[in-house]
């Protein structure tokens, strides 16, 4: 599995779908792959990356998240953070920033099963 072909696959997806970024990292904290528009700052993506970190941080305490799950939640500027963690051979954690009013469920459910197909279920 090459990152630049989990790079390639979110950003196309990223872009089908009006993302402004994503990020993916492995449950042990190491990015896999990382795709922003232009526009995006980067210390917003650097943002995504921690929130992701969490994710695995939380993992490993054991303080319990589920095998796969979502959490999401709202920027100052009304952007959606959508923070998915699931399993695969590599199980991860996916990160997108979505514009406000932005829909992203089929989206973000293509981008997941893209990425697992890609890393092995």
């Amino acid at each position: 599995m090459a990152e630049s072909r989990l790079a390639a696959a979110m950003d196309d997806i990223r872009v089908q779908s009006g993302f402004d970024a994503a990020v993916l990292i492995d449950m042990e904290g190491k990015m896999l792959a990382e795709v922003h528009s232009p526009e995006t700052q980067p210390n917003t993506v650097e943002t995504l990356l921690q929130v992701a970190s969490q994710v695995t941080v939380r993992a490993e305490n054991k303080s319990g998240v589920e095998a796969s799950g979502e959490s999401e939640f709202f920027d100052w500027e009304g952007r959606r953070i959508v923070c998915r963690w699931f399993k695969a051979r590599r199980s991860g954690v996916l990160v997108l920033l979505v514009p406000k009013g932005k829909s992203y469920k089929w989206a973000t459910n293509r981008m997941v099963k893209e990425l697992q197909h890609l890393i092995g279920a």
